[in-house]
């Protein structure tokens, strides 16, 4: 898991930030959802997970309640150890990447 090759082998008490929770761009469905499975794997590692999608975030607090939700993916950023970026929604292929490093702690070889 790439994670755990930047952040080290205990995830426990770590805050991974998740852009995307659909299966793909521009919709809502989360059947199959490969950013699902790994929220669901980081989870059993002890980490927290804070997520954001424009459209699927609703379908997913149905089976996922216990996530911190926000508003936008900035919002997400604060105090992030990690971020991956896991639908490939238009708004996230421009995000402010210094914007993100200076809510986040997230070292800067990783963005």
């Amino acid at each position: 898991m790439v994670v755990k090759y930047h952040l080290g082998e205990d995830l426990k008490g770590k805050t991974i930030t998740i852009l995307g929770l659909a299966f793909k761009q521009n919709t809502d469905d989360i059947r199959k959802s490969p950013p699902l499975d790994i929220i669901k794997l980081l989870l059993k590692e002890g980490a927290n997970i804070r997520c954001f999608d424009p459209l699927a975030m609703d379908n997913t607090k149905n089976i996922l309640p216990n996530l911190t939700y926000c508003q936008d993916e900035y919002e997400i950023a604060c105090d992030s150890d990690s971020l991956v970026i896991a639908t490939e929604w238009n708004q996230f292929r421009n995000l402010d990447l210094s914007k993100i490093k200076k809510y986040s702690k997230l070292p800067s070889y990783s963005i």
